[in-house]
């Protein structure tokens, strides 16, 4: 595991979660990674539907389980996927992920993660207060700022994190 997957593995582990890793299956084929998929839905987990078929990454959201495949997660995605668990009150289906986007910025820096390569991560992401359906990557790096700022006060008045001595600190909510 990497440095970031290993500090994060922390956060959850102190707010009452934990990971599941799967290495890769020796088959790449898409029924393979159904078959694995359909086993874990059975077990109550959701699955990031960017991650299908060839990635596995889902969340029990009772448990607070993060489950995903060791050798393609990209730390970025499994911060997101963290949001639907600690930093959100409803399942994936029913929560309003702009809402914790603020959040996973935290996460980054905390973890001490480039944010560059958090934003690669993140490049599909669509910017929900737009009506352009503005993303990550087509944000200029001035409006990029300007949403990290916004949310960041966002995730500080919504208690998902703290700033103490300068320093901001992400929090689960649940």
């Amino acid at each position: 595991m990497t440095n970031h997957i290993l500090s994060l593995e922390k956060l959850a582990n102190k707010w009452g979660g934990k990971f599941e890793t799967l290495s890769k299956p020796e088959t790449t084929s898409t029924n393979t990674y159904l078959a694995i998929r359909e086993n874990f839905e059975h077990r109550g987990f959701e699955f990031a539907p960017f991650a299908l078929p060839k990635h596995i990454l889902g969340i029990n959201f009772s448990k607070k389980i993060i489950v995903f495949n060791l050798n393609t997660i990209l730390w970025g995605n499994l911060i997101h996927e963290m949001g639907h668990v600690f930093a959100s009150k409803f399942r994936p289906l029913h929560s309003n992920e702009w809402s914790f986007f603020g959040w996973e910025y935290i996460v980054a820096k905390y973890i001490k993660g480039s944010i560059n390569v958090w934003y690669e991560h993140n490049y599909d992401y669509v910017i929900d207060d737009t009506a352009d359906d503005l993303t990550i990557k087509s944000a200029t790096p001035y409006q990029r700022l300007e949403i990290i700022h916004e949310r960041i006060k966002f995730a500080l008045e919504n208690k998902l994190a703290r700033k103490k001595n300068n320093k901001i600190t992400p929090l689960a909510i649940r």
